[in-house]
């Protein structure tokens, strides 16, 4: 088949489309496994230098992925598929974790509405829990006020593996990191048969952990910790202790969201105290 003139190729079947032009998929039930090992290596060479293939595109905000396979080419939401094998997620995964640190520089977007490896992190997440932290640092490097498909894929994953320390945690950074456009609106009981509340409730360590997750979003919503404890404890104070409290109640969590926020907010000022001006990242999951 014939090469469009302004694709610049890269690895392989990978090239890369400077101009972001939008394109038909045409999926196909089966992914060839030669084709997919090819595939897989290419965005491994990718992902080693994101930023210089970044440069070379007419938009420095769009990267956007174009494969040959059979006939035709298609993006990189080919690997959102039902039949991804289980070793295609390691280089999969390498590929979601550089865009995420390329993200740093600004959001890299795959075409006019989506987020560049967006359904790629949303599969892995979905696929296993091992990639639910992935997927949230990955949501966090995203443009969340220019929301398209971020409120599907975090929906899928809560669907696929129902309430439990890492779902519990991806719910937190809907919240308050990962809130966006619309964090806020979602009706989470349509897709978990478990109220949050019920597990929350069940054991006294998911409790904890909600506490401490919490805590450490609301740390975390600040940035780096870069100026002194008195500063980040007053922009704690003013801005974010009630970030929470409607999204607990509507959870069914009224008579814990007091006592839930209390020590969410203890939390958070004990990591402020160890960690403002300029020491490492405080643990927020």
């Amino acid at each position: 088949m014939a090469i469009p003139e302004h694709y610049i190729h890269i690895q392989g079947p990978l090239y890369m489309d400077p101009e972001a032009r939008d394109m038909g998929l045409d999926i196909p039930d089966t992914l060839p496994r030669e084709w997919l090992m090819r595939a897989t290596d290419a965005l491994n060479a990718l992902s080693t230098d994101i930023p210089t293939w970044r440069a070379r595109t007419k938009n420095p905000g769009r990267l956007s992925l174009r494969f040959q396979l059979n006939e035709s080419f298609v993006d990189e939401t080919i690997f959102d598929h039902d039949a991804l094998p289980d070793d295609a997620e390691s280089p999969l995964a390498d590929f979601v974790d550089a865009v995420t640190k390329a993200n740093a520089d600004g959001a890299l977007w795959s075409d006019s509405e989506n987020h560049l490896a967006g359904d790629i992190a949303a599969r892995l997440a979905e696929r296993s829990t091992d990639h639910i932290l992935r997927f949230v640092r990955f949501l966090e490097s995203n443009d969340l006020d220019h929301e398209v498909s971020q409120a599907w894929h975090i929906e899928r994953v809560i669907q696929a593996h129902g309430w439990r320390p890492e779902t519990m945690a991806l719910w937190v950074a809907r919240m308050g990191t990962c809130a966006g456009q619309h964090g806020h609106e979602t009706d989470w009981a349509e897709h978990c048969d478990q109220p949050l509340s019920e597990f929350v409730a069940s054991k006294p360590e998911h409790r904890t952990l909600l506490v401490e997750l919490m805590g450490g979003n609301m740390v975390a919503d600040q940035g780096p910790l870069n100026r002194d404890v008195e500063h980040h404890l007053s922009v704690l104070t003013n801005d974010t202790i009630d970030i929470f409290w409607s999204d607990l109640e509507r959870q069914g969590l009224n008579d814990m969201a007091g006592p839930i926020l209390d020590g969410a907010r203890q939390w958070a000022q004990e990591l402020i105290r160890n960690y403002a001006g300029g020491r490492k990242a405080p643990p927020h999951w």
